[in-house]
């Protein structure tokens, strides 16, 4: 039993739609296909995915706070760039080189994160099963692309504190930009495993409203609720 369609399928699905202008369930069973209409089994399926919906919404807007975070992390790195240029040429050159380092992962993170924001949007706006289970990969392939950049960002912390303690001493403005590039950048961090952690859980939670709506289709089926789908 599948939610799985043909593109003559879709084609008819979609008639059904203009048709009956009504909600409905459309599921094949073998070679043969199903309209379920009953108001209360829809509206168990409804249930079963609410919780996947809320955890879109969650995840959607997790995306814009990664993502104004990271304006935040570019607009230090700019004014540290801007500050750099009140030292010696040597010191200017190790801290931009190490700066546009940190702004280029940052960067790469945002990227990431957007995309993780738009996969987000597209199962809020087709949340079948097929579309869910696509969803889980490439969250999960989008974390392992995050992971290295987060430890990228922090290993240049480290390297721009050590290769900046000497310009702390010098230059009291440039400290206190780097310290709040610092502070900026921690919270990128835990944006994005908080991001990982609703991504497990929309997981986890796609898996049971799958459980859920196979029984239902096989309960349609057995209490007649299910019709045999008209065809173009």
């Amino acid at each position: 039993m599948t939610v799985s369609a043909t593109t003559q399928d879709i084609r008819n699905v979609a008639q059904l739609r203009q048709s009956l202008k009504r909600d409905f369930l459309w599921f094949r069973d073998g070679d043969k296909t199903y309209l379920v209409s009953d108001p209360s089994l829809l509206a168990r399926i409804d249930a079963a995915w609410t919780p996947v919906n809320r955890l879109d919404a969650q995840m959607n807007e997790q995306g814009k706070k990664i993502d104004a975070q990271g304006k935040i992390v570019n607009a230090l790195g700019e004014q540290i760039n801007t500050a750099a240029n009140q030292f010696s040429k040597q010191a200017e050159r190790d801290v931009a080189v190490q700066q546009r380092q940190m702004e280029q992962v940052a960067l790469a993170q945002q990227k990431v994160a957007r995309r993780m924001e738009l996969a987000a949007r597209d199962i809020a706006a087709d949340n079948t099963p097929e579309k869910a289970r696509e969803f889980a990969k490439k969250m999960a392939l989008l974390q392992a692309e995050m992971a290295p950049l987060q430890k990228q960002m922090a290993e240049y912390q480290r390297e721009l504190s050590a290769k900046t303690a000497e310009l702390y001493q010098q230059h009291q403005p440039m400290k206190a930009l780097n310290q709040k590039m610092v502070e900026a950048s921690r919270p990128m961090g835990e944006l994005n495993v908080r991001m990982g952690e609703l991504s497990l859980k929309h997981t986890d939670a796609v898996r049971e409203a799958e459980r859920v709506l196979k029984s239902l289709m096989q309960e349609s089926l057995q209490n007649g609720k299910a019709t045999p789908a008209p065809t173009a």
